[in-house]
């Protein structure tokens, strides 16, 4: 197809001679003695090019130029002022007015193609380059709207309610260090009528690490609900430690995993390589600590099951690295022994007051508002009625 490019001169010889030299280049031409009717031809015409001459009777090539870009159709179109002015000071007005170059009003060929071809190749490319961005723009508001489906998806596998049946009472907190995040946790209601409590941290904080921790709660779900499956830690990790090798999604993760009776008040726990979880019993606080190492490395290490008395009033408290790993600005850690001290301060807090107390003095050690990694915390406490 060809190029076509809109002549706006009230001077008619200047027009003839315009046309001639870029037919005879094999462009396609319109023209128009004024500036409004130029404008109206450029809205109807959308020609690829306008050659537009300043000094015009009706309106003149300024105010021509400024009323074609404040149209959406024709804004992008290239403009290149006729004039007989050769002051900088002019040239830099019709820079401003919008124009993108000039040439004389008294028509030289060997100038005036070269300066169309150079536009008109410029406007393709600048074109190209738009409708990229466009396309860019659009994968990435499809791909923005993917990952805040799959944010939903995974904060669905996080607790939904804060009190199960008079027994246990919790307060949880999960910052992502981006839109999908490794960690995830959760207390279930079992078949058997006991709870399961787990929190996991896998490696990475992309979508694949994402899509495991949905699947490792999926895991646990279905364990939870089944009459038949084994729930002790021992069991479990065992069972994760099959399903999840880490030839097959290239991530471990660590977890805490327990399993509590109210009947008993037992409460048997173990841990795959992640921080102790933290205990709030008796006016003490003391950390809760087994050996495991992380799940999907295949070490044929056993993982050892501990269990303790979890009685009414007593707290749990569960955390990732990225709690007790969060840096200030000189690079220290925060570090377990600190949140054991807070916890220690508010010892006879509730759930949601203990997550306050340590998320308010995370914001104390580091003003920086910025984690590099994913921060989860849950708090439970053990009922006086359970």
């Amino acid at each position: 197809m060809k190029d076509k490019i809109l002549i706006i001169n009230d001077n008619q010889d200047v027009r003839t001679i315009t046309r001639t030299i870029l037919k005879g280049k094999g462009y396609e031409t319109i023209e128009a003695s004024g500036g409004e009717e130029g404008v109206e031809l450029a809205l109807n015409e959308q020609p690829d090019l306008i050659l537009l001459d300043i000094m015009m009777p009706d309106v003149n090539g300024y105010e021509t130029c400024s009323r074609l870009k404040a149209q959406e159709l024709t804004k992008h179109i290239p403009v290149i002022f006729f004039t007989s002015l050769n002051s900088s000071q002019d040239k830099i007005k019709g820079l401003e007015f919008g124009a993108v170059d000039f040439v004389n009003n008294v028509v030289e060929k060997g100038e005036l193609l070269a300066r169309v071809n150079t536009h008109l190749s410029l406007k393709k490319l600048t074109e190209e380059l738009r409708k990229s961005n466009l396309a860019l723009n659009q994968k990435q508001k499809a791909l923005d709207d993917d990952l805040k489906a799959a944010a939903s998806i995974q904060k669905s596998f996080l607790p939904q309610k804060t009190a199960f049946n008079e027994t246990l009472t919790l307060s949880t907190f999960w910052k992502p260090a981006n839109a999908l995040g490794g960690d995830i946790f959760n207390v279930l209601f079992t078949a058997e009528d006991q709870y399961m409590i787990y929190m996991l941290d896998v490696s990475g904080h992309d979508v694949p690490s994402a899509l495991v921790t949905i699947s490792a709660s999926q895991f646990l779900q279905q364990k939870a609900m089944s009459l038949k499956e084994p729930k002790n830690p021992k069991a479990i990790f065992e069972g994760l430690e099959q399903e999840y090798p880490i030839e097959r999604f290239s991530r471990y993760f660590t977890l805490f995993y327990a399993l509590f009776d109210p009947k008993t008040s037992i409460l048997k726990f173990g841990s795959a390589g992640h921080p102790a979880a933290i205990l709030l019993k008796n006016e003490k606080v003391d950390f809760l600590r087994a050996d495991g190492i992380f799940i999907g490395l295949n070490k044929q290490v056993p993982f050892e099951e501990k269990e303790i008395l979890f009685e009414p009033g007593d707290k749990l408290f569960l955390y990732t690295d990225g709690i007790s790993e969060y840096e200030s600005p000189n690079g220290a850690e925060y570090g377990e022994e600190r949140i054991k001290q807070v916890l220690e301060r508010r010892i006879d807090s509730s759930p949601e007051m203990l997550l306050k107390a340590v998320e308010q003095d995370l914001q104390k050690f580091s003003d920086s508002k910025t984690s590099y990694d994913d921060m989860s915390m849950m708090a439970i406490e053990r009922s006086m009625k359970g």
